[in-house]
């Protein structure tokens, strides 16, 4: 990866006239961290946190505790980090990742081949408080239910 060309779309996105004051104070939860578009989204909230002091609590989930305490390594000396479960915790905002693995049964049940994907996923969303985001990545069976369920 161009570090140097990621910055600069990190900064050119921070930078964006959007209501980034909803999000001042809020609790986050931000599931596919270490994939590429919860990765960025994660990084540009740590951006607006440490260079304009948005002050939201972000918590991140991933499908590897590894691979998070390795992407997230660097910002353990910036903020305050837990290796604690979010089972519990309630947030303000939730976004959860529908990757291109996820696909609907002949019963219209939503399913993963990982199957715990889909237990978290409605645990996650669970957890909203006030908003839910749904990112649709590659998956173009999930995208077309969500609008006709969005339709109705």
């Amino acid at each position: 990866m161009n570090e140097a060309l990621y910055y600069e779309d990190l900064k050119y996105v921070a930078g964006l006239p959007l209501p980034w004051e909803k999000l001042q104070d809020s609790k986050i939860l931000v599931t596919g961290a270490t994939g590429m578009i919860g990765r960025f989204l994660s990084d540009v909230l740590m951006f607006k946190n440490e260079k304009e002091s948005l002050r939201c609590n972000l918590y991140v989930t991933g499908r590897s505790m590894e691979k998070l305490q390795a992407r997230f390594s660097e910002y353990k000396d910036k903020f305050e980090t837990e290796d604690t479960e979010s089972e519990c915790k309630e947030f303000d905002k939730v976004v959860m990742m529908l990757d291109e693995d996820f696909y609907y049964d002949d019963e219209g049940d939503l399913r993963h081949p990982g199957e715990s994907s889909v237990r978290r996923l409605f645990h996650g969303m669970s957890r909203a408080k006030k908003d839910i985001a749904l990112v649709i990545k590659a998956n173009e069976q999930v995208f077309d239910v969500m609008l006709f369920i969005l339709q109705r």
